[in-house]
């Protein structure tokens, strides 16, 4: 930042290493100087919805998503992103349908299949959930789905156990995933647990 001010990739990151800490009011503003430098950026109009999601301001977050949808509706990603923001908003048949646009936009990531198991048992589709947990256990025997978005899924099933199991496990092969453990609403079941705030300070983050 100090050699070019103006990258807004750099800025755009430095959001995300403020917001993983907790600095979200910081964040917001880096994201939102990375968007004044890139406005055209899907990436960084998301990542402006991504920290008003960190911060629970939902609508706004999902004020964002629609601009960016405006400019590019095949945007997988973005339909990830609206979906997570209308899952906590407890919209779930709407998330539904965003996470059902968004899977065959994406590719092959594992992360939209993972959040639409999670509307599922939310909102106590209980089979299409466990439908889903069964497809994500056949395909991480090709491919790495991570622990941590497996541990969300078996939280929003209500199985605290096995969710807890795959967070140790995340903690073991170091999943990336767990920088988020301070702000991502995924995790606000768990926050109560003492093993959770465990969790947080092995992994170094701010208590």
């Amino acid at each position: 930042m100090q050699i070019n001010p103006n990258n807004s990739e750099v800025h755009q990151f430095y959001s995300y290493n403020l917001s993983a800490v907790g600095r979200l009011d910081e964040a917001l503003a880096e994201m939102r100087l990375a968007q004044e430098l890139d406005p055209l950026s899907i990436e960084k109009i998301v990542g402006v919805g991504e920290i008003f999601y960190f911060q629970r301001q939902y609508d706004r977050a999902i004020e964002q998503y629609q601009k960016a949808l405006e400019m590019d509706p095949n945007s997988g990603f973005t339909h990830w992103a609206m979906g997570r923001a209308l899952t906590e908003k407890g919209l779930f048949d709407k998330a539904i349908v965003a996470f059902q646009k968004s899977i065959p936009l994406s590719g092959d990531s594992p992360d939209e299949l993972v959040e639409l198991g999670r509307a599922y048992a939310l909102s106590g589709k209980r089979s299409e959930a466990q439908k889903v947990l069964e497809d994500l256990k056949s395909l991480s025997e090709r491919q790495y789905v991570s622990p941590v978005t497996l541990a969300s899924l078996h939280a929003a099933l209500g199985e605290r156990e096995q969710a807890f199991a795959l967070l140790e496990r995340a903690y073991n092969e170091r999943d990336f995933l767990l920088v988020s453990l301070k702000v991502e609403p995924m995790f606000d079941p768990f926050r109560s647990d003492p093993r959770f705030a465990e969790l947080v300070r092995r992994v170094g983050l701010p208590q």
